[in-house]
């Protein structure tokens, strides 16, 4: 299920409940009216997927780390990373604690240089490391199974990634315009290649198709 707020949120404490009619909640959305004003908001384990800028929540509070924001929940208050921002360039090493990395997490930021993604990370959301123009290499680890759609699209100066066991498939437009990406290594069965995956890998001069890949989107 998704969670999608609507209504009136002024200065309210935003509890996702983790099921509804025994069915886990996996994603949370929101309109941007609603973010903005709400106060706090507790993420629980079952998410997978979550949306919120911090611009568009300037009287939320988030749990900081390193430059990083986070939003979860009473045992866990780094569970999502959301959002990041930095005015140097350096590496960037997140809380121990993250499970999962939102959408956008770290679009357009142009100092990242390479990113330490903890073991217990599940889910990368759709275009965290879009457009990150600093950004020269990326490794997913093995407890990654969810990964979104334009993942590194144009992030032109991406070299190389690893790719964990635990992510069956390369997402639309993954690598879309990551001029300078040379190598790719993947840990395990690959069964799906999304529409654009490699659109304008100018770099790319050879990639072997996994013998387990079963569908090759268009």
């Amino acid at each position: 299920y998704t969670f999608s707020s609507t209504g009136n949120f002024d200065g309210v404490d935003l509890v996702i409940p983790a099921y509804y009619n025994g069915i886990p909640i996996k994603q949370f959305t929101t309109g941007l009216d609603e973010l903005e004003n709400i106060k706090s908001i507790s993420v629980p384990d079952t998410i997978e997927e979550i949306t919120i800028h911090k611009s568009d929540a300037p009287n939320l509070k988030f749990n900081e780390y390193e430059n990083g924001y986070y939003v979860g929940n009473d045992d866990n208050p780094y569970y999502a990373l959301v959002g990041y921002e930095s005015d140097f360039a350096h590496q960037v090493v997140l809380h121990e604690d993250t499970k999962v990395i939102g959408n956008y997490a770290f679009n357009k930021n142009s100092h990242v240089t390479s990113v330490t993604i903890p073991d217990g990370v599940k889910s990368i959301g759709y275009a965290a490391f879009s457009r990150c123009s600093s950004l020269t290499s990326f490794v997913i680890p093995d407890n990654v199974t969810h990964i979104g759609n334009h993942l590194f699209s144009n992030s032109e100066k991406l070299q190389s990634v690893v790719i964990g066991a635990g992510v069956t498939e390369l997402t639309d437009e993954m690598f879309n315009s990551c001029k300078a990406l040379k190598k790719i290594e993947m840990r395990g069965k690959i069964t799906r290649i999304g529409s654009g995956a490699f659109h304008y890998c100018e770099s790319l001069d050879t990639f072997e198709f996994p013998k387990s890949v079963t569908e090759i989107e268009s």
